[in-house]
């Protein structure tokens, strides 16, 4: 049977399953059986095509459902004459006796309503919440205050009881409710429409009123209703009688004759404010729009989205508590300028698009060489940007921090024990002397990196373990020409100071002319053959073995520096490869850079169209107010 009608042979076996537990007595167990044969009719009745076959099931299912009500009828009705004593009998002191009908149906609903309790703090902090001022405000006034300092909500002054987030789709509302969620100390309740919508006929408005009861017994409670508009739309003729009956019973709890509303805060998010009914406008009592961020909040949210993956970005800003709000790297505030009109969601998109840049640069090079030559290139200009827009007064904590982000060939002791000799703990001391003695160290490195990626690579080519090694370098004469360049890389050192460097230098111009000539020889029409000229000297280079050679033993100890990253054709030490030529832990996944995000934004839109916006600006003239 196909997998769309595999409902339809579960409901038959479970009505076949009740008709014998019906003829057997046993109604209870027919009734619940009935019950879950109705279930599994509908949903095949959702994927079935006959018509013809459809109606006929449709008059067997009114009539099961005909029986499963008339059991129910029958059942309460025995459960009711069991539960009232006889008329001459005493009433037994102390209410002794079992629960009751009502008690246990308010515990069913209860346990029915136990998944919307959120148990689990969502961990999103108000900071990771960008912009948005006056709403975090108005959250914080409901329910950080009240019970932190509840000494400031006395006589007439009290904490709001409902608040209202409405606003274009993405702009954080939601997120909000995360963030009240983990820095609350209070019991929160997320629900849904498909949370209080039952098929039972006066059930929906009973799980409403559980709820609200739940939320007493537990205050302080938050209760977060997302997208209410779908469960409080306006009132009018024609409606459904359930949904109705739902709408009413959420006005009567949220502001009824009796009913305490005292410790709890209904917090709603919406789309769609102008289709909530009037009413529950009104109980409403905050109603805080939630708007397209402004720039500052785009730029910070570049910021948040992007974590801590690698990228060239640089510092988000200088040291100080308005920081956090306010870029000062151009990078970041370009990318603010540049995405006006995007929400939340939209920017988390443009991010997670241009975080993919690197992979498909990856999937789609044909030259790779060694991470290092990256590191020699960037890091000390990387460096001198930190110190750029880094204020003297910045904390030796601070410093160290941001150094060991940069990720330097320097080990984290060293860098360390150069903070504490050059920076204060309380900051206050120019930074000249500890960027000078950093950038000195690092010189030093270049040189010890370049003779590190030769090692690695006339290891590997000695090995010949490694996929690229087999796959690339096929032309028997480059074949000869390698092993020699092999043997002569690793045999040991007799040079040293500036004759090595030399030396480095010579055994590396060898290399990149093989490099070369092997790609030219597997047809890349982007590499020309090399001249004859350049082979007589990579020949003199060879023959002169005096000298020596490198050795095996690296000098330095950063694992990145000797592993693939894509380059162009004529990029250092570039090989050419493709991406599944290597083992998976050959690869350095390259940083992401300013231009993939120009990229990116260059063909990126925003989601929310000009007129929408109009309709929040007029319905918050009238209804609401400014949240951002």
């Amino acid at each position: 049977m196909s997998g769309e009608n595999s409902f339809l042979p579960q409901a038959i076996e479970r009505v076949q399953q009740a008709i014998a537990a019906d003829n057997n007595k046993e109604y209870e167990k027919a009734m619940n059986l009935y019950k879950e044969s109705l279930e599994r009719f509908m949903l095949a009745l959702k994927y079935m095509k006959n018509p013809s076959t459809k109606k006929l099931i449709l008059k067997r299912v009114d009539g099961y459902m005909l029986r499963a009500e008339k059991l129910k009828k029958m059942l309460d009705a025995k459960e009711k004459a069991d539960s009232e004593p006889a008329a001459d009998a005493p009433v037994a002191q102390g209410g002794g006796g079992g629960a009751s009908k009502k008690d246990k149906e308010d515990k069913a609903l209860a346990n029915q309503l136990s998944s919307v309790i959120v148990a689990d703090k969502p961990n999103v902090k108000w900071t990771d919440v960008a912009g948005l001022d006056a709403a975090k405000r108005a959250l914080k006034e409901a329910v950080i205050l009240p019970a932190r300092f509840p000494q400031l909500f006395t006589g007439k002054r009290r904490p709001w009881k409902g608040i209202l987030l409405y606003g274009p789709p993405g702009t954080g509302k939601s997120y909000l409710a995360k963030a009240v969620a983990t820095e609350a100390d209070s019991t929160f309740l997320s629900v849904s429409s498909s949370d209080l919508v039952s098929k039972w006929q006066g059930e929906s408005e009973k799980l409403v009123k559980t709820m609200f009861q739940i939320a007493r017994d537990k205050k302080p409670a938050i209760i977060f209703i997302d997208e209410i508009d779908s469960l409080c739309g306006s009132r009018a003729e024609g409606e459904n009688e359930a949904s109705r009956r739902i709408k009413t019973e959420f006005l009567v709890q949220m502001q009824g004759v009796g009913k305490t509303h005292d410790g709890i805060l209904v917090l709603g998010a919406t789309n769609v404010p102008w289709e909530i009914d009037a009413a529950m406008r009104r109980r409403f009592e905050k109603r805080v729009y939630i708007p397209l961020p402004e720039s500052y909040a785009r730029s910070y949210m570049f910021k948040l989205h992007m974590g801590n993956t690698m990228n060239d970005l640089g510092k988000w800003a200088t040291e100080g508590e308005e920081d956090t709000l306010r870029a000062t790297n151009p990078n970041y505030i370009e990318l603010g300028s540049k995405t006006g009109g995007f929400s939340g969601s939209d920017i988390n998109v443009a991010v997670r698009e241009a975080l993919m840049q690197p992979v498909r640069v990856c999937q789609d090079a044909k030259f790779f060489h060694r991470y290092g030559h990256v590191v020699c290139q960037t890091q000390i200009p990387r460096l001198r940007t930190l110190f750029q827009i880094t204020d003297k007064k910045v904390m030796q904590d601070e410093m160290l921090k941001e150094l060991k982000a940069l990720r330097l060939t320097i080990p984290d002791s060293q860098l360390t024990s150069m903070v504490m000799r050059h920076v204060p703990a309380d900051g206050g001391k120019p930074l000249r002397p500890l960027q000078a003695e950093i950038e000195a160290i690092l010189t030093s490195h270049i040189a010890m990196m370049h003779r590190d990626m030769l090692r690695a690579d006339a290891i590997e080519l000695e090995a010949k373990t490694k996929m690229y090694v087999g796959k690339c370098f096929k032309s028997k004469d480059l074949r000869v020409w390698r092993s020699k360049w092999t043997q002569l890389a690793l045999s040991p050192p007799t040079a040293s100071g500036p004759s090595l460097i030399a030396h480095e230098k010579n055994l590396r111009k060898v290399k990149d002319l093989i490099n070369t000539a092997e790609a030219a020889a597997s047809g890349d029409k982007r590499c020309r053959p090399p001249h004859k000229s350049q082979f007589e000297m990579a020949q003199k280079v060879l023959k002169n073995t005096a000298i020596g050679g490198l050795g095996r033993a690296f000098e330095l100890t950063d694992e990145r520096l000797c592993k693939f990253t894509p380059c162009d054709a004529g990029s250092d030490g570039a090989i050419h490869m493709g991406l599944y030529d290597m083992d998976s832990e050959d690869l350095q996944v390259p940083d992401v850079t300013m231009k993939n995000f120009q990229q990116v934004l260059s063909h990126a839109k925003g989601s929310v169209a000009d007129d929408e916006l109009t309709k929040f600006i007029k319905w918050t003239e009238e209804f609401g107010e400014e949240g951002a």
